[in-house]
């Protein structure tokens, strides 16, 4: 279930950097070419190719030639929907120069009725590493149905 997981993330994450196209709802975007960065804020529903995703909050950084994706955070009630796997949190970084993912805040992974539970997902897509960490009155958990 986690190398499942952990696949999930890769490709999404992938697909986010990556994608032909890159549609982003929002009710407000702000772009602030100073500070390198623009905001999308309340309702955000961003579809790529393979995958959806839904936060009340997306930041995109770029560096100082604005042509490179520096950091993306999407903040406040964070859903990402691909293939049927789905994972929610409450904030989610991702560093493209890294390939790094870090989610927090309630995070949980469901994909075919099997659901992991846990405070913090961190994740090196290099080097297909991912680890689960809980909190110290929440521990990791996972539920895994047989097929």
């Amino acid at each position: 279930m986690i190398k499942l997981i952990t696949i999930f993330f890769i490709v999404v994450i992938s697909t986010f950097v990556n994608a032909q196209e890159l549609k982003i709802y929002s009710d407000q975007l702000e772009v602030n070419r100073n500070e390198q960065l623009s905001t999308f804020t309340g309702n955000v529903h961003v579809i790529g190719d393979q995958f959806e995703l839904w936060s009340k909050e997306l930041l995109v950084k770029t560096d100082d030639t604005e042509r490179t994706i520096s950091e993306i955070l999407a903040l406040k009630d964070v859903k990402i929907n691909r293939e049927n796997v789905i994972a929610q949190g409450q904030n989610a970084t991702y560093f493209p120069e890294k390939n790094t993912l870090h989610m927090r805040g309630n995070v949980e992974v469901t994909e075919n009725n099997n659901t992991i539970y846990c405070e913090e997902l961190f994740m090196d897509i290099d080097n297909s590493s991912t680890i689960m960490t809980g909190n110290s009155s929440d521990r990791v958990e996972a539920i895994i149905f047989s097929n």
